[in-house]
């Protein structure tokens, strides 16, 4: 039978050498935990919660942005169903639209770096103004607005509205509306002719050689206002007045389209003379009231 010695016994740790090492560990790992906190996360965090305000506030201007940019689009869309005056209007819109789009601030995918957060937001601190931009487009849509409103007047007008018009501009007088009894051209409501014709005299034109009324004289005494029910029609009007230009007694004065409305002035005035009485009355025609 064996026996064991001392030396062979089973060797005893000691328990305040493992408590010892057991708080150190917990103490190292508190401390490690603490710096990353303090050190990374802490950091992290706030570089993540500076971002997200600087960008919500980007968020909340390109939202409001956007909604000026669509009203803007929606207005470009409207003219297939209503028309503008002026086509031009619409082409400043469409580059007011596309330089609004190239200005709009794009927020990329969040970024998951610290450094990068703070970049961003640094970059995104001071959210973007678009009040100039905006201002343009709303200022360009009112002009397409205004042009769409004008076109309407100068779309088929009736003769009592031409008359208003007419009335109090500078060298006309003996306003005349035609009817189908009295048209001197007798197109009024025929097949591609006008539905209202007004006849005007001018103080400029020599109405001695002239006798009867207003109709009897004609586009000579001064002027007129011929309203049709499409471009087409006032094209072909004006076309066929162009055939008899330069021919002397023949010809039949200035003659121009404007919407569905052809404006005529005398043979009898001078360039000049017919030029200006065509821009008043083509001013008044679309003057917005």
């Amino acid at each position: 039978m064996s026996s064991t010695t001392k030396a062979d016994a089973p060797k005893t740790v000691n328990r305040k050498t493992v408590i010892a090492v057991v708080i150190a560990v917990v103490v190292a790992l508190v401390i490690g935990i603490g710096c990353y906190v303090k050190f990374a996360w802490m950091p992290h965090d706030a570089a993540s919660k500076a971002y997200d305000a600087a960008v919500s506030k980007v968020e909340k201007a390109n939202t409001a942005f956007d909604k000026v940019i669509s009203s803007a689009d929606k207005s470009v869309k409207g003219v297939k169903k209503n028309k503008p005056l002026d086509n031009q209007i619409v082409a400043d819109l469409k580059a007011a639209i596309a330089a609004a789009q190239k200005e709009r601030v794009q927020v990329g995918e969040k970024p998951s770096k610290t450094d990068e957060l703070n970049a961003a937001a640094a970059k995104y601190a001071t959210p973007p103004d678009y009040s100039k931009t905006v201002a343009k487009l709303e200022d360009a849509q009112k002009k397409l607005a205004d042009s769409q409103k004008q076109y309407q007047q100068v779309d088929a007008p009736k003769d009592d509205f031409i008359v208003q018009r007419l009335t109090g501009l500078p060298d006309i007088d003996g306003i005349q509306a035609a009817t189908e009894d009295n048209d001197p051209n007798e197109n009024l409501n025929k097949k591609g002719g006008y539905v209202a014709a007004v006849f005007f005299c001018s103080p400029l034109v020599d109405q001695s050689f002239m006798e009867g009324s207003v109709l009897d004289k004609g586009t000579d005494c001064g002027g007129s206002v011929e309203s049709y029910t499409s471009e087409e029609d006032a094209a072909k009007r004006d076309k066929y007045l162009s055939a008899f230009d330069g021919q002397g007694f023949l010809d039949s004065g200035s003659h121009e389209v404007i919407g569905t409305v052809v404006v005529r002035t005398s043979t009898k005035l001078n360039a000049a003379q017919q030029k200006t009485m065509a821009d008043n009355i083509k001013n008044a025609l679309t003057r917005l009231e």
